[in-house]
């Protein structure tokens, strides 16, 4: 009999009622509070596998570990992300060097960057705004207005407007 307050012997598979779903029965503890586990047949798992199986031959699912590094951030007004964001590529090392613009989720990008575009695009997507116009594709600048029909355009609109030249001939050509 285990005391109140004392920690169960009771292994953590014997509480968790989903370990049941899949198909498995597992020995009932003694401890009042854990809820009976009830086996069932799931047709997602073959016959073969009916209960005899080890645990570690079920489905697992596979979780992207980019996803779980990236920041919870509370989301902010559109206004307020693209404050932020046109702060950071302001003061950015890479555009006073003329390097090529990161990209939204990158390392040291704010992460309200990833309201305003997705993810893995250059971060002069913020600025952009993409708008369906008589059947067509449209990119307009969300500062000036400016709307163009690529978005190669686009990208090279927001570059002139902030006097970055990544992809400039070196000179004396």
């Amino acid at each position: 009999m285990v005391e109140k307050g004392a920690a169960s012997a009771t292994p953590i598979y014997n509480r968790w009622p989903l370990y049941a779903s899949f198909g498995h029965s597992m020995p009932q503890s003694s401890a009042s509070d854990s809820p009976p586990l009830v086996p069932h047949h799931n047709p997602s798992i073959p016959a073969s596998m009916s209960g005899h199986e080890h645990p570690s031959l079920l489905p697992t699912l596979t979780i992207d570990p980019n996803v779980l590094r990236r920041p919870i951030h509370p989301i902010l007004q559109v206004q307020d992300s693209l404050s932020a964001v046109r702060d950071y590529v302001r003061f950015s090392d890479w555009l006073a060097r003329h390097m090529e613009e990161t990209k939204v989720g990158d390392p040291g990008v704010p992460a309200c960057a990833s309201q305003l575009a997705d993810d893995a695009c250059s971060i002069f997507m913020c600025f952009i705004v993409k708008i369906k116009r008589q059947g067509a594709m449209k990119y307009k600048c969300v500062d000036c207005g400016h709307t163009v029909k690529r978005v190669d355009r686009a990208l090279e609109h927001q570059r002139f407007k902030r006097g970055h030249q990544p992809f400039r001939c070196p000179e004396g050509w």
